[in-house]
């Protein structure tokens, strides 16, 4: 049988038993009506108490307090493993002490002894920080986002779980024709109208108005092209790079040549032909910055475009008189390609600077709101995000987002003046984790206030859990009210992870019994190391390592005696939480599902594709947890 199972079939012989009182006639006889037995009381810090003093490193605090006994003389006092010498008359002894705080939860145990023999304890918690979060306070670079190369462009063009395949879709998609528009010129065209000028003769018995030696050309059908390819997407020194190639460009065109003869008149031929290149290549740089409206801004410079084995195949010959023929040859390739070349820069340029955008913009900016799970009250966190560092290198691009979080209706017990506790840290350097394709980085100080939120919005609060009946205890129901929010705390000496500590959180243990119900009242508190946090394909876990300090006062209990059943309740309750709520909190906080993009929210275009990250690896850094992963194209 488990230790949990044991010590909770403990409680249960203790309600069959009915806890009888000892058989101790003179002590009794002593003790006034309703006697609790000997008692502890912290005075100050009060509980529940969230101070503002110190700094990061443990500081001292002040802790004044009481020991009392209405029947009996006091033998001894602890309090957070310090002896409390008590002297003198009357039922209550004050008391202070200095306590080493840690920077966060802090515990304060403690045990008085009577000379019946009879115990009270003491467990009482309070949160310790040199700053705090106003309510609405962003915490600068919460959520930092490092892009590696491979997120631009894996080399792999068959999936589509990077930019550039995703760039070399959209492009070969475009309608070119239909970008490029229709096409006409003419030369000469003095009045813009695109077409050739025109000349008035007053000759002997008539006057004419011819076309003037030259030529009109106008695009005479669609616009055509073989594949494209994105040979390269890189990061670049303050952005990116991109070159891509269009195969097999062919521009349909037809030309009319004209000679004025004066008052002869005029001689036209038109011929028909095509403008052919083997290949268009665009090469093409962009900023990534930050935007005034706080989401990351990609602005395209200029598109340099190349033409490769670029030719008319059309005889010219019946138009080259007076030397029409070179002018036409020389126009077609100037003018008929432009628009070509015009259409695909446009398109990388907004590709580049919308989908792009958009692209980055969906991995850094949140919602405006949060809905916590149902099994956790489904309150709403409001959610405040604003893009404040951009800093792309060849080797890496760094975005990092401000947040700022809180409950949409938080309790009233859960309000007050100051919001999460705030720890600090500059951004790491997260060079080593760019061989990944993508790396997340939560500051501690935004998972401090997404537990702080959530503890306003009642997510910790229980009023009624359902305990398991079967044959090593009675079943009942357990009540949590918690008075301090959970916090994450760097971890004693220096270690690389963290601790949860959960203070003075209220409790209301409700059991059945041979006769009624037995009831019990007090408060818990726990500090938890978090020994590592675990990525597996269900998602994120978190998996608490040994030494979970967890401390019980019972105040109230209404079965047997008091003053031997509360202490005796109170030690088994740590017990078994010292082994159970490790286990009970790795299950009810996770696993996290990682999360998926679908693409269609940066392009209809992509309906029906999607990423998910794959193979995470997760990495303690500075005051920040990195998720680091490749993206997958789901299938």
């Amino acid at each position: 049988m488990s230790t949990p199972r044991l010590l909770l079939g403990a409680v249960a012989l203790l309600l069959a038993a009915g806890c009888a009182r000892r058989d101790a006639a003179p002590a009794a006889a002593a003790e006034p009506p309703g006697y609790r037995g000997p008692r502890l009381e912290i005075l100050s810090p009060g509980r529940g108490a969230r101070l503002a003093e110190g700094g990061a490193d443990p500081s001292s605090v002040a802790v004044r307090g009481r020991a009392c006994d209405e029947a009996h003389a006091l033998t001894s006092v602890r309090v957070a493993d310090q002896a409390v010498p008590v002297s003198g008359p009357g039922p209550c002894h004050a008391f202070e002490i200095a306590v080493p705080a840690r920077w966060g939860l802090t515990v304060l145990d403690g045990e008085v002894v009577n000379e019946a023999g009879q115990r009270g304890t003491l467990a009482q918690a309070f949160l310790r920080s040199p700053a705090w979060f106003s309510p609405g306070a962003e915490a600068p670079a919460a959520l930092v986002v490092q892009v590696g190369p491979s997120l631009l462009d894996d080399g792999d063009r068959a999936t589509a779980d990077d930019l550039a395949t995703l760039l070399e879709r959209a492009l070969s998609a475009l309608d070119l024709d239909a970008s490029a528009g229709p096409l006409r010129f003419a030369d000469p065209d003095e009045d813009g109208d695109l077409r050739l000028d025109t000349h008035r003769y007053d000759c002997l018995l008539y006057t004419t108005t011819n076309k003037v030696t030259g030529f009109e050309a106008w695009k005479s059908g669609p616009v055509t092209r073989g594949a494209v390819t994105v040979e390269r997407l890189a990061l670049a020194q303050g952005g990116i790079a991109a070159r891509l190639s269009v195969r097999e460009l062919r521009v349909p065109f037809s030309v009319t040549g004209n000679l004025d003869s004066g008052c002869l008149g005029a001689a036209q031929d038109t011929v028909s032909g095509d403008a052919w290149a083997d290949a268009l290549t665009l090469e093409a740089e962009a900023q990534v910055r930050l935007g005034a409206s706080g989401r990351p801004e990609v602005v395209a410079g200029s598109v340099t475009a190349t033409l490769a084995g670029l030719r008319l195949l059309v005889d010219l010959g019946p138009l080259d008189f007076v030397g029409l023929g070179s002018a036409i040859g020389d126009a077609v390739a100037a003018q008929a390609q432009g628009p070509a070349q015009e259409a695909m820069a446009a398109a990388v340029t907004a590709l580049l600077e919308e989908r792009l955008a958009a692209a980055l913009a969906a991995i850094t900016t949140r919602s405006d709101a949060l809905r916590l799970p149902p099994e956790v009250g489904g309150g709403e966190l409001r959610l405040g995000s604003r893009l404040d560092t951009v800093d792309f290198t060849p080797a890496r691009g760094i975005l990092a987002t401000s947040l700022a979080l809180e409950a949409a209706t938080p309790l009233p017990a859960h309000g007050g003046e100051r919001g999460a506790m705030l720890l600090g840290g500059d951004l790491p350097d997260a060079s080593g984790l760019a061989a990944s394709a993508l790396a997340v980085g939560v500051k501690d100080d935004a998972l401090q206030q997404l537990l702080h939120a959530a503890w306003q919005a009642g997510a910790f609060d229980r009023a009624e859990l359902a305990l398991p009946a079967d044959g090593d205890f009675p079943g009942g129901t357990l009540a949590l009210s918690p008075l301090l929010p959970p916090v994450l705390m760097p971890s004693p000496g220096g270690a690389p992870w963290m601790d949860l500590g959960l203070g003075d959180v209220a409790f209301v243990l409700r059991l059945p019994a041979p006769r009624g119900t037995a009831e019990a009242r007090g408060f818990l508190s726990a500090v938890l190391p978090v020994e590592r946090l675990e990525a597996g394909p269900d998602g994120l876990r978190i998996l608490f390592g040994g030494g979970a300090v967890v401390r019980v006062q019972v105040d109230e209990v209404n079965w047997g005696d008091p003053v031997v059943s509360g202490p005796l309740l109170a030690e088994l309750l740590q017990r078994g939480g010292q082994a159970l709520l490790p286990r009970l909190l790795g299950t009810s906080l996770g696993p996290f599902p990682l999360p998926a993009l679908d693409l269609a929210s940066l392009d209809p275009a992509f309906a029906g594709l999607a990423v998910r990250l794959g193979s995470p690896q997760l990495s303690r850094l500075g005051r920040y947890q990195f998720l680091s992963a490749d993206l997958v194209a789901v299938p």
